[in-house]
């Protein structure tokens, strides 16, 4: 999404500004294009990268306790986590065993085993 903004912002001064020239904006796009590709491939052969430009999962809620550092840290409610206990068809906290912000900002709802 970030790159889609980028694109947007590159292209604008071009189109809008007195200076009509089209190359700069197409090469500022084709940089920025080649920066997203070559990111991609470079996460891949090193998954550092990856955890260092993307983040790690973290969890928030684990056996009946809120990590506030993390809840700060990664800026999430416990209203939006009690919101997708919900969407997964949960009443209460007390049925979830954990629940983990995902590097891409959703929230992973964990449920605890039911026993036969």
């Amino acid at each position: 999404m970030a790159v889609i903004l980028f694109f947007g912002g590159v292209a604008a001064p071009p189109i809008l500004g007195d200076d009509r020239s089209s190359i700069g904006a197409v090469l500022a796009a084709a940089t920025l294009a080649g920066l997203h590709t070559a990111l991609t491939h470079l996460k891949r052969l090193w998954p550092t990268l990856g955890m260092v430009t993307e983040g790690n999962p973290a969890v928030i809620f684990s056996n009946g306790e809120w990590d506030d550092a993390k809840l700060h840290s990664k800026r999430v409610d416990p209203r939006d986590v009690i919101a997708e206990v919900k969407q997964k068809g949960l009443c209460e906290l007390s049925e979830v065993q954990s629940a983990i912000v995902e590097h891409n900002g959703a929230i992973t709802i964990v449920p605890h085993e039911k026993a036969d």
